[in-house]
């Protein structure tokens, strides 16, 4: 017995020991699963496919192979299985060939002609026809170990969360920030993919949400990005454990931001990742979430509430915070009132609602009276010890994902202004959810050191 197993595994290193493959081009051309390298048809490209194939190459009648497994071993399309194929699949899974593997899927559209103009696009087949994920012509590998993708390139950074559903971690591939790409993993298996991109195939079984920009549409209706996820899977704040995770999808959001920016605005440098500014930014979306501020408080037009600390101007002891709402005076003008937590007025002892700050003709603005400070971006980051010399702060809240949420200031034209700043050079985010899990806030500020 021994010596007959020896004998075999001798033949396998014969590079031109081949077994024929009859009807292979018929099988294969009908196998609209075929997945190279998928030879026991798990689904999954690994070690016990080359086991599998290598048996069959020395005959052992155990090793049977239907007709998508044969098609899936012939990795070099000659017709033949034998060691050729089993090198290619060897170095294919260990990330030396992924190619092999993953080959890049390229369709070409038929020209259109209107009545004037005449266009030429290049595209991935049909959303519903499609086996692959591919975007912008690239065809990026599923179902298959996270470790694969480092191959190609070393991700940027890895972040972990913990969902009820387990472990999601999230590979940041940020050397081209126009061309993002995020690989997402649940227990080390890729179930789904952020990528920037302006057109996509998505494949069967699994969900697509798409980014768009509203506001300047530019080609294919906006589409600047899609989140493709496995059917089961979710990345949605409502499934996080801890404020841990929340931190970490914060920092994925700053990826993603830095990747709009640069597929938008080439021209614009990243922007830096403060930890401080992130705490800041997240105490801020606590404090909504803890008193679930836009159920009851109205706001300011650009959506942002306006806090006050009250202030011992020779002490700079801070006491009571203060929250104000925008109004007008007797005379018409915009000030800013005292109100209480749930939005009532507070009056002063002549029964007068007391006004905390009062418009400036010359600075075309309302400010704060003597005895107040804003309890704003600035201030926020001040008591985390950064000087500054111009910040800017977007808040958001109902979003159920950090892409979405994102998105959602994108297409707002005031808040966009701070995506798209030329003068910011760092910036803070933080998420926070209400004590039920089920609405979550956030706070984004940008600044520049003083």
């Amino acid at each position: 017995m021994k010596g007959k197993q020896k004998g075999r595994l001798w033949r396998l290193c014969l590079p031109l020991t081949t077994l024929s493959l009859l009807g292979t081009a018929v099988l294969r051309a009908g196998a609209a699963g075929t997945k190279p390298g998928d030879v026991n048809l798990d689904q999954f490209v690994d070690v016990s496919d080359a086991v599998l194939m290598a048996r069959f190459i020395v005959e052992d009648p155990m090793a049977v192979l239907d007709s998508e497994g044969k098609a899936n071993a012939d990795l070099n399309e000659d017709h033949l299985i034998d060691g050729r194929d089993l090198t290619d699949l060897m170095l294919g899974i260990a990330k030396k060939r992924l190619d092999i593997l993953y080959p890049t899927v390229t369709t070409t559209v038929t020209t259109t002609e209107a009545a004037t103009t005449t266009t030429t696009a290049t595209t991935a087949p049909a959303p519903e026809d499609s086996t692959e994920l591919i975007a912008d012509s690239v065809s990026y590998p599923y179902d298959v170990s996270l470790s694969v993708l480092s191959g190609q390139s070393e991700p940027a950074e890895m972040l972990t969360v913990g969902y009820q559903s387990g472990n999601m971690t999230f590979a940041v591939f940020n050397d081209q920030p126009d061309a993002l790409k995020i690989a997402i993993a649940h227990q080390d298996n890729i179930v789904g993919y952020y990528l920037m991109c302006s057109e996509y195939s998505a494949p069967k079984g699994f969900k697509v949400t798409e980014y768009k920009d509203k506001i300047e549409p530019g080609a294919n209706g906006g589409l600047y990005a899609v989140l493709v996820l496995r059917d089961d899977m979710s990345i949605q704040f409502s499934g996080v454990n801890t404020e841990d995770g929340l931190r970490v999808l914060s920092k994925l959001q700053y990826y993603a931001l830095n990747g709009i920016r640069a597929a938008k605005k080439q021209d614009l440098k990243p922007l830096d990742w403060n930890g401080n500014a992130s705490k800041s930014a997240e105490d801020h979306s606590r404090d909504m979430a803890q008193k679930k501020y836009f159920d009851h408080i109205a706001h300011d037009d650009a959506g942002h509430l306006i806090y006050y600390e009250l202030i011992d101007a020779y002490a700079m002891l801070y006491g009571k915070r203060l929250l104000a709402l925008v109004g007008t005076d007797e005379n018409g003008m915009p000030c800013h009132y005292q109100v209480t937590d749930d939005g009532s007025p507070v009056l002063d002892a002549n029964g007068n609602q007391i006004i905390l700050g009062k418009w400036n003709a010359a600075k075309g603005k309302v400010e704060e009276t003597d005895g107040y400070f804003p309890s704003n971006g600035g201030y926020r980051l001040n008591m985390v010890s950064i000087n500054w010399g111009r910040f800017g702060e977007s808040i958001d809240f109902g979003s159920i994902e950090p892409f979405q949420m994102l998105n959602g200031w994108l297409n707002s034209a005031d808040h966009r202004k701070h995506i798209f700043t030329e003068r910011d050079t760092a910036v803070g985010i933080g998420i926070a959810g209400t004590s039920d899990g089920k609405r979550f806030y956030g706070t984004q500020v940008f600044y520049k050191y003083l």
